[in-house]
């Protein structure tokens, strides 16, 4: 079976995604070939050989993330002179920019043409003219595809609720994760002492692109908040991006410099999940997030958004602790309470690492693809 995965975003979750499923599939049974923007991030040709051995065909695509009408037309051209030259059996399209010109250019062939958001469009911050376009673009675009796949039941009720496709058009398969890839032998001493901290610190785990989506304007809030009542907390988020600057700017004026600590991209995140209390994720909008998974996976306490994709697997009082987007101060309330009852951390933790392992694994995430390939290219 020959299959396009097609990506602009080749970053964060939607890469993990894309990597996991050239990686990890059957090549037996499924030819795959990845389409990959490069305006996001440079050399993903070298990233894909690495992550799959070689043997994946990887077509590079110029394709802008904002919206450039002359260069979207460009971008929409090329792949729909690749498709009619080939002949595959699916067509993958992930993401928003990817999504939307994958899917018009993919009419008129024989393919069943996919659908992965990674987080709805119009669901993200932006004016709402904006979010009121993407969503009638959105709508338009289901007209050609044949199935939504939501990474998370929240998203796909959004989906359901928008009117993108026909209810039973939209499945969900939730994402995976290796459990074994979060269990390490890290010495937490030696890593703190690595990492420059107190033997007696409590430490607050964050991590992702440093981006307005991941709410780190909040979570330095917070840190202010809660001061005084967690004198040993420092803020450790491991992530690069655009908005280092206004980061480092905000923990200076709400005087939390010195305990809020901007790591850059890191390798060594699951040997930081061993040094970790707690793993707080202050997003405004998720799809299925790993790095929450990973936490849950790792038996670190989480405290997330009360937010689609992340309170699909944050239960408030049984799988970790919930707080208010964009509000510092329940985010500082839910630290608190973590952080100053370690035992009960510590039993929601054991809840979420159990629900993860029985119900996110990697090996499940593949044979639910492998059978959803199967049955689209036979019923299209």
């Amino acid at each position: 079976m020959r299959i396009a995965q097609v990506v602009e975003a080749f970053e964060g979750g939607c890469r993990r995604h894309v990597l996991d499923l050239l990686s990890g599939l059957d090549r037996g049974r499924f030819r795959q070939t990845a389409i990959v923007g490069v305006r996001r991030e440079p050399g993903p040709e070298a990233v894909i050989a690495a992550a799959t051995g070689g043997g994946v065909e990887t077509i590079l695509w110029d394709v802008h993330r904002a919206i450039r009408p002359w260069s979207d037309w460009a971008a929409y051209r090329f792949l729909g002179r690749l498709f009619r030259e080939r002949s595959f059996d699916i067509i993958h399209c992930h993401s928003a920019k990817g999504g939307f010109l994958g899917r018009m250019a993919a009419r008129g062939t024989r393919a069943a043409v996919l659908y992965t958001p990674h987080c709805l469009p119009f669901m993200m911050d932006a004016p709402r003219p904006i979010r009121v376009g993407y969503l009638w673009l959105e709508r338009y675009a289901g007209r050609f595809t044949q199935r939504l796949i939501a990474v998370s039941p929240s998203e796909a009720e959004a989906a359901t609720a928008a009117r993108l496709m026909p209810p039973d058009r939209i499945v969900t398969i939730e994402n995976g994760i290796g459990p074994e890839l979060v269990r390490t032998e890290v010495d937490p001493r030696r890593k703190r002492a690595e990492l420059g901290l107190p033997e007696r610190s409590q430490v607050v785990l964050s991590v992702g692109a440093l981006r307005r989506q991941k709410g780190y304007h909040t979570l330095i809030g917070a840190a202010a908040v809660a001061a005084n009542l967690l004198p040993d907390a420092v803020f450790l988020i491991a992530g690069e991006g655009e908005l280092r600057p206004e980061l480092e700017s905000l923990s200076r004026q709400l005087g939390v410099a010195d305990r809020v600590h901007l790591l850059g991209r890191r390798e060594d995140v699951t040997e930081l999940f061993a040094v970790a209390d707690v793993l707080a994720m202050p997003s405004l909008w998720e799809a299925g997030p790993y790095a929450l998974l990973e936490a849950m996976a790792a038996g670190v306490p989480v405290i997330g958004s009360r937010i689609p994709g992340v309170a699909d697997w944050v239960a408030e009082g049984r799988t970790g602790y919930l707080a208010e987007p964009a509000n510092s101060s329940s985010l500082a309330q839910a630290l608190i309470a973590a952080l100053t009852d370690p035992a009960e951390a510590h039993r929601r933790a054991q809840v979420a690492q159990q629900m993860v392992l029985r119900r996110n694994t990697r090996e499940r995430w593949l044979r639910e693809m492998t059978a959803f390939y199967d049955s689209v290219a036979a019923h299209p």
